[in-house]
Order: C-alpha cells, then structure tokens, then sequence
C-alpha cells in the first residue's frame, strides 16, 4: 500500500530536490575554482623558479 503525500509534503519534496541541486552545483564550482587556483599557483611557482635561474 502506497502512502499519498500531503502538499505539504511534497513540497517539502521538492524543496529538498532543489537544495541538493543547488549543493551539487556549488560543489562542482568550489572544484572549478581549486582546480583553477592550482593551475594558477603551479604557474606562479614555475615563474618564480624560471626567475631565480635567471
């Protein structure tokens, strides 16, 4: 037997959908932007290394 949400309930659901989207979405920038301040500092350092050979 199948239980029938409420309207509450679903949307109670459906808030909770998109919150985890939004979660997904923020996680996925948040490695975007470490990856691309890693690229960022390796090139900062190989700069810095070039320079001190100079």
């Amino acid at each position: 037997m199948t239980k029938k949400l409420t309207d509450r309930e679903k949307k109670i659901d459906d808030l909770q959908a998109e919150e985890s989207i939004i979660e997904s979405r923020s996680t996925h920038q948040g490695f975007r932007d470490a990856s691309r301040r890693n690229r960022i500092e390796e090139e900062v350092n190989a700069l810095e290394e070039a320079s001190r050979r100079d």
